[in-house]
């Protein structure tokens, strides 16, 4: 085997092994590129009426529902997950 295609293996494996352990190192912390789903926090002086798994709406348009986890006391709050 000549030298360079075998440093090309060399280079092209160190290469793919530092993708592979960039990966597993996104994976691990839940980072998933491309992910079809958000999770928005927001925090409402007042609702409006916003209860759990209330329709949420944008323009008209359903983008997801309105699980609220928790209320403050003090400015109300919430949490939405997209869909």
């Amino acid at each position: 085997m000549r030298r360079s295609v075998r440093e090309a293996i060399v280079g092209f494996s160190i290469v793919g092994a530092i993708a592979a352990f960039a990966g597993t190192m996104l994976w691990m912390r839940g980072i998933r590129l491309g992910a079809e789903t958000w999770t928005v926090t927001v925090r409402f002086d007042d609702a409006g009426g916003l209860d759990a798994r209330s329709p949420v709406t944008y323009r008209g348009i359903l983008v997801g529902s309105g699980p609220i986890d928790q209320r403050h006391p003090a400015g109300g709050g919430g949490h939405a997950r997209d869909q």
